[in-house]
């Protein structure tokens, strides 16, 4: 019991953080301030990485197989992504189709590239919504979500930390020999941290009218959260490997990378997408050790691209299932089935 009120403490210090921040947020010239100075200083290091990197670039031949692979990854990882909504708001006992549930994630992750503030957040909830479902599940499925794709990344990026990259860093011996012990203990968390959430969530809205929470969907979506970043981060090793040679045994460094950036540029909201920082991120932890400067540069673009490319694709897939008179008729028969079995 105390464990679970320990829990249910830190999840509200959590809502409570994100609340403060989305109320500073809305103070338009700081955070376009704030923007500015951060993805100017972003591109400053970026472009410096970049310098004196003909010769580098010139002698580069790419593997279009490998490109054409994390391409197909990044757009499975999208889609598993988009899978993970639908089972966060099967989770709350929402009877909502996985196309419907899909069409509002994927349409609503072109919308963080949009100058502004929480767009992504505002168009999910608003594709959602117009689904029939109540605003309280809408907005706890959304917290739930995030706190599922963080700590699904964070524990599998602190499992997959690399111990050279730990000596590199910190010159510490001791340090690099707890990591073992960091790892079992993120495995461990990584395991029991859905359970967890679920009991916090039966005791804290079990009794609220219109929810219901399925233990069995929260498991689901940990799991799809975790398999999504296993192939994000193996299609971003591709990327690495298309450009120059890179053994097999760098995949966790490039996973590890991939997560560490990608969280990194979700927890800093005031910059849209992360742009600028994600790619920043990527070259801190490659260049020079793993890739050279200007390669790990091209990478991080490359990925980039690669994600904008994947969720452009996934709404063009969707749209067309959604929009097609085969794809409504499944569509409408699939919500009134999952309608009548709710009931």
């Amino acid at each position: 019991m105390n464990n679970l009120n320990r829990w249910s403490r830190i999840l509200q210090l959590l809502k409570q953080a994100v609340h403060k921040l989305r109320h500073i947020a809305q103070i338009r010239w700081l955070r376009w301030t704030i923007q500015t100075i951060v993805i100017a200083l972003c591109l400053i290091y970026l472009a410096i990485n970049l310098k004196n990197a003909q010769e580098i670039l010139a002698g580069l031949k790419p593997n279009f197989s490998n490109l054409f692979a994390a391409l197909g990854l990044t757009i499975v990882a999208v889609f598993l992504g988009a899978s993970g909504w639908w089972f966060t708001l099967r989770a709350l006992g929402q009877p909502v189709t996985w196309l419907g549930s899909a069409r509002a994630h994927c349409l609503s992750n072109l919308a963080k590239y949009i100058p502004g503030y929480a767009w992504q957040l505002l168009g999910k909830a608003y594709l959602t919504n117009q689904m029939g479902l109540p605003n309280s599940a809408v907005g706890l499925g959304m917290f739930l979500e995030l706190l599922n794709l963080l700590l699904t990344g964070i524990f599998l990026g602190l499992i997959l930390l690399p111990a050279d990259l730990v000596l590199q860093w910190s010159n510490s011996q001791p340090l690099t020999s707890l990591l073992p012990f960091i790892r079992a203990l993120c495995l461990i968390l990584l395991g029991l941290f859905p359970m967890i959430i679920s009991s916090t969530l039966k005791r804290r809205y079990g009794d609220q009218p219109g929810l219901q929470i399925v233990p069995a969907m929260i498991w689901a979506a940990a799991l799809t959260s975790l398999v999504a970043w296993l192939f994000f981060g193996l299609a971003f090793w591709l990327l690495g490997a298309s450009m120059t040679p890179v053994p097999y045994t760098k995949i966790p460094l490039f996973i590890f990378t991939l997560a560490v950036s990608l969280i990194i540029g979700l927890v800093i909201i005031f910059v849209p997408g992360g742009l600028g920082i994600r790619e920043s991120i990527m070259v801190l932890v490659l260049s020079p050790n793993y890739l050279s400067a200007p390669v790990a540069v091209i990478v991080a673009a490359l990925s980039r691209l690669m994600v904008i490319l994947s969720e452009l694709l996934s709404v063009f897939l969707i749209e067309i299932t959604f929009r097609k008179p085969w794809g409504k008729i499944i569509w409408s028969t699939l919500h009134k089935s999952k309608v009548k079995n709710h009931k």
